[in-house]
Order: C-alpha cells, then sequence, then structure tokens
C-alpha cells in the first residue's frame, strides 16, 4: 500500500507534509509506512479515501483495479438520484391533464406459463463452481489480514 500512497502524493503534487496535513495522518506515521516499519492501516486509507474520494478503496487497499472512480457527467435528463445525491429529486411526472390518453392492447399470455418458462430457463444455467481463493478479515484496530486458499493441482 506504501507504494500507492506515494503515487497519489505524486500525482497531487505533494510532499510528505502537504500529504500529512491534506489526510490526518501524523509526517511520522507517513515516514514509518515508506521506510517499511509500519503498515499502513484501515484507518489511513479511509483519512486518504476522505481527503481523495475520487479513489477506489479496492485499488487503494489492494491494488486492484483502476485507480480513480470513472466518473460521467449525467445529462440532466438522464439523471437519476442516488443514496448520497444531493441534487434535489423533482417530480417530473406529467399530471393527469397533461398524460396524452393511449389504448395500448394487452397481448393474450398465460402468465403462469410464462413464469415456469423462465424458471425453467434458469435452472438450465449452469455456473462453473467457484472456489475459494483469498479471505480478508477487518479488525476494529485498522489492520485486516489475507488468507489465501492452499491451492490444489486436479490431476
Amino acid at each position: 500500500m506504501k507504494d500507492r500512497i506515494y503515487k497519489i502524493m505524486k500525482e497531487s503534487g505533494m510532499n510528505q507534509k502537504e500529504f500529512s496535513s491534506a489526510t490526518g495522518i501524523a509526517t511520522a506515521t507517513l515516514s514509518n509506512i515508506f521506510n517499511g516499519r509500519t503498515s499502513a492501516t484501515l484507518n489511513h486509507a479511509k483519512a486518504i479515501h476522505t481527503r481523495f474520494p475520487d479513489l477506489r478503496m479496492e485499488w487503494l487497499l489492494f491494488g486492484e483495479g483502476d485507480m480513480h472512480i470513472r466518473k460521467t457527467e449525467p445529462s440532466s435528463h438522464l439523471w437519476a438520484p442516488t443514496l448520497f445525491d444531493e441534487r434535489p429529486v423533482q417530480d417530473t411526472t406529467p399530471s393527469v391533464a397533461e398524460a396524452p390518453v393511449q389504448s395500448i392492447p394487452q397481448p393474450d399470455i398465460n402468465r403462469e406459463l410464462l413464469v415456469e418458462t423462465v424458471k425453467e430457463a434458469v435452472r438450465q444455467i449452469e455456473r462453473p463452481r467457484r472456489n475459494v481463493v483469498e479471505i480478508r478479515v477487518f479488525f476494529d484496530d485498522g489492520t485486516y489480514d489475507v488468507f489465501q486458499a492452499n491451492r490444489q493441482s486436479n490431476g
């Protein structure tokens, strides 16, 4: 994780003191992380993510995936509220007076037969067997352990 922290510092143009001030991680702690005397903890990752919310936590913690969350600017007509969005939601449903009157013919569908067909199709989908490769356990002191499964050859 220290290499990823260093990459964040370099990308943001900060030295250790500026990064320490921006994230709230003590300068001495950063120095110890970079020197290999201590490991970065989950609390350090949270502090960095709070300051740099566009970073992917998977990348920061484990080096997996892209460094940044891809943000696409939503079009105003395609925008949908999310759980954390502070943008006010406006009701765009047309009123009864504005709604066009349409008569849409309903097809004659045996719904029970359709449901059974879908259930049968779902049963026929075969998933490859999945094996546990790694388990990560996070502790309340901000540290974590990684347990990897022993890989045995089948043959």
